[in-house]
């Protein structure tokens, strides 16, 4: 993993009344000038045909989008209100995957979200769970929108290696700026990974069409069509992993059907409410009872005499994480879980956030 994590240093220009940022690092703007939320509709929700998926998900189903690039959040945010537009209601979940190496700071980010009016009810939450710049995987989540991502601060060439295939992506944003400006992002070692986690049936949309995508997605056997692009661009690009002909017994073939057994996980996932059995009501016992009712099971809590009786009774307790240098974070699980725990429990009455000041003491 990249442990240093610098934000982005950005230019702005006024288009229409509109804040347009511009990254100085990469010399590209952020979203299109003519009208950014009407382009990711097209190129990325329309491309990857998410309307009708998402609509069609059966009972606690998982779908799961993965994104090159987080940027302002545009995309993951119109994505969301689609959702919230479309969703079945059946406890089926929403789950995205984005990664970013330079994030906007928390005042860029509000900034330039403010040109969408719209979204804006979607943005406050969004903003209001932004993680600070720390390597690693933060975990956003919105259990009553059954919606929730993964923000992997990082290189995307650290990052996506890492990444483990619980379950497959199901579609692909690959965003970023253009390849001239950012190669690094459009580079194999990225795209092997990003089929890595896919799986037969992924899509894969992209508002660019440069040979280094396009070479390295059909080296993989997936099938790639350039439909018209959003304004003045002439053409996008669209993709699917099809299956592979029975006949076509290639190398090819048979390297995507071992590939595809070694990492698709053997899990089996609910069609229907399960019942569930929690011994102990304590912080964990009710916090996992929490978590399961959250997506829809049957909860019965045993205890032997009631809940929050034992250790976890306490009239006050004191959480002090012990966090580490922030050199080392990405690879600490206490200092990444420890934003997620922050917005976590503040759903709860009992728990009051005070502060956590740790500094290094080196001897004289």
């Amino acid at each position: 993993m990249s442990y240093a994590i610098q934000t982005a240093d950005l230019d702005w220009q006024l288009v229409d009344g509109i804040d347009v940022p511009v990254s100085k690092q990469f010399g590209d703007v952020y979203f299109s000038k003519d009208n950014g939320l009407l382009e990711t509709r097209h190129v990325f929700l329309n491309g990857n045909d998410l309307s009708t998926r998402l609509a069609d998900l059966k009972p606690f189903a998982y779908f799961c989008v993965g994104e090159t690039g987080f940027g302002t959040g545009l995309n993951i945010l119109a994505l969301w209100q689609l959702w919230q537009q479309v969703r079945p209601d059946n406890q089926s979940h929403l789950h995205a995957i984005s990664v970013e190496k330079f994030p906007l700071s928390k005042a860029d980010l509000i900034r330039a979200l403010n040109a969408w009016p719209e979204l804006k009810p979607l943005a406050d939450q969004l903003i209001s769970q932004y993680p600070m710049p720390i390597a690693g995987c933060h975990r956003l989540s919105f259990p009553e929108e059954r919606f929730s991502l993964d923000l992997w601060l990082g290189d995307a060439h650290d990052v996506f290696p890492v990444i483990e295939k619980t379950a497959p992506v199901n579609a692909w944003f690959l965003d970023g700026f253009a390849p001239s400006c950012n190669p690094d992002m459009w580079e194999e070692n990225v795209l092997n990974n990003i089929v890595r986690l896919s799986e037969i049936g992924t899509t894969f949309a992209s508002f660019s069409v440069a040979g280094v995508l396009k070479r390295g997605l059909k080296q993989h056997g997936i099938s790639i069509s350039r439909p018209r692009g959003f304004g003045h661009k002439r053409e996008m690009l669209k993709a699917i992993w099809n299956p592979v002909e029975e006949n076509k017994d290639s190398e090819m073939a048979l390297e995507q059907e071992i590939t595809q057994k070694k990492t698709e996980p053997d899990l089996e996932r609910p069609t229907r409410p399960r019942q569930i059995a929690v011994i102990g009501a304590g912080i964990a016992g009710l916090s996992a009872a929490w978590a399961f009712a959250q997506r829809g099971h049957q909860i019965t809590i045993y205890d032997q005499s009631a809940p929050l009786s034992g250790g976890s009774g306490n009239p006050l307790a004191l959480l002090n994480p012990k966090l580490c240098p922030v050199e080392q974070s990405a690879e600490h699980l206490m200092t990444v879980a420890w934003q997620h725990a922050l917005n976590h429990y503040q759903k709860f009455k009992a728990f009051r956030s005070i502060q956590v000041n740790q500094l290094a003491l080196k001897n004289p």
